[in-house]
């Protein structure tokens, strides 16, 4: 009586987990207005009106996976450069426009995208709008701007290379990935960013940044009827071109491998995991649930073995990174340099644990509620909103996120002995390991 009583309240918590999921992210993300225009360039528009302020995006579809070893960094350097100067504007005054009608303007860049993000209150959304499509068509890379720049990512470089986590994070990479792109640094290195020219920039510049290998997302304070045309006016004249085909993305499990090295750090590091499917597979909300149940707060598996129980280690926590190639399941922690190896040898028998005796019902509810609760923390805001629905066109399509959440409820105990069993197989992890020199 009383077990089934237990399994029913737990079939209950489920069914009324789906529901409240399925309506809330219907909410978050309903009445999108998607649009192309005649050059290619796809439009997304929510309208709300609950606060007086407006977030522009615009995604596009570049990043260090569309770069080639001799120009690693590229990317990253036109990002440096696209509010440095265009035809209509001067160095500096983009950013000084945009602050002085109490909004903000910056980018970034990724292995698989570049974006480009501007807030501002509902009144100064037309500026707004004049000022990326300028960005995005007529951004001059002035001389003297390429060399101001060369010296900050330089010293950039210089910075993340003194970081022993960004350095684990190129280093397992570099090794992990031996045939895609995804092994280069989004960063660039020394080498290249010093011998980058600017007709390498205008060239990458010309070649992506192109309305159909793009993505203008607009969430707030808006009227759509009245703002799609304006959007028209000034995007429409961006011409389409053709597009260079993709690199290949995908890469094919190698033989693991083992790294250990000492560096000048106060502790020791390990970054350690194994390659997953792309974003085009379904088992990535099964990784995405494996991942909170093996690593994420003080309820999770390694937590609580390695942190709490066996004092191995100061901090340890995992994360499933979807790309649009192959993804990658990783594992961090950071220890002192004598207990290092053992936490190591921990994780790798807690999840030949988990592939043998498989999960609770009770782990896979709370992961299922962290990762939910998390998503719409994250889609709280006009820019999450529009960050949400600018990343899942630029690596798949709109769907992918309207219909993420209810992937994630979808998951079942068979779903995570699956994956584990497909992409873990109980074979050693690839490690990497950083000893303090003293």
């Amino acid at each position: 009586m009383h077990t089934n009583n237990r399994r029913n309240g737990i079939l209950y918590v489920l069914f009324a987990l789906f529901f409240l999921t399925s309506s809330l992210e219907a909410q978050v993300l309903k009445k999108v207005k998607k649009v192309y225009l005649f050059n290619g360039l796809l439009v997304l528009l929510k309208e709300d009106h609950t606060l007086p302020l407006v977030t522009l995006q615009v995604w596009i579809r570049v990043g260090s996976v569309y770069e080639k070893k001799d120009d690693s960094g590229v990317t990253h350097f036109i990002e440096h450069m696209l509010f440095k100067g265009t035809k209509k504007y001067g160095s500096g005054e983009i950013a000084r426009i945009i602050e002085s009608h109490g909004g903000r303007i910056n980018a970034g860049t990724g292995k698989d995208f570049t974006v480009i993000y501007v807030n501002v209150p509902k009144e100064a959304l037309d500026i707004a709008i004049e000022i990326v499509a300028n960005v995005l068509q007529n951004t001059t890379f002035p001389e003297e701007e390429i060399e101001r720049e060369r010296l900050v990512i330089l010293e950039e470089i210089k910075r993340h290379d003194d970081d022993p986590e960004s350095l684990l994070w190129d280093m397992f990479n570099e090794k992990i990935y031996s045939t895609t792109p995804y092994r280069y640094r989004v960063i660039g290195t020394t080498e290249t960013i010093a011998k980058m020219t600017r007709e390498t920039l205008i060239h990458y510049y010309g070649t992506y940044y192109i309305p159909n290998n793009m993505t203008l997302v607009v969430v707030g304070d808006i009227k759509t009827k009245q703002l799609l045309p304006k959007i028209k006016t000034f995007f429409e004249t961006l011409p389409r071109k053709e597009l260079s085909p993709l690199p290949l993305l995908t890469e094919i499990p190698k033989e693991n491998f083992v790294h250990r090295e000492k560096r000048p750090v106060q502790q020791a590091y390990f970054l350690s995991g194994f390659l997953g499917p792309t974003v085009e597979s379904n088992d990535q909300y099964a990784l995405d649930v494996l991942s909170v149940i093996l690593g994420e707060g003080r309820n999770s598996r390694l937590y609580k073995n390695l942190r709490e129980e066996k004092e191995l280690v100061w901090g340890i926590g995992t994360s499933f990174l979807t790309q649009k190639g192959t993804g990658l399941f990783i594992i961090s922690a950071q220890a002192e340099k004598d207990k290092i190896d053992q936490a190591a040898d921990e994780t790798y028998a807690e999840l030949t644990k988990l592939q043998k005796n498989g999960i609770t019902d009770k782990e896979l509810t709370r992961a299922k509620t962290l990762i939910e609760s998390s998503w719409l923390f994250s889609n709280e805001t006009y820019s999450g909103q529009a960050h949400t629905l600018g990343y899942a066109a630029t690596i798949k399509d709109i769907k992918y996120a309207r219909e993420y959440l209810r992937n994630i409820s979808a998951v079942k105990k068979e779903d995570i002995k699956y994956v584990v069993d497909t992409y873990f197989q109980g074979k050693k992890l690839n490690l990497i390991v950083f000893y303090p020199e003293k």
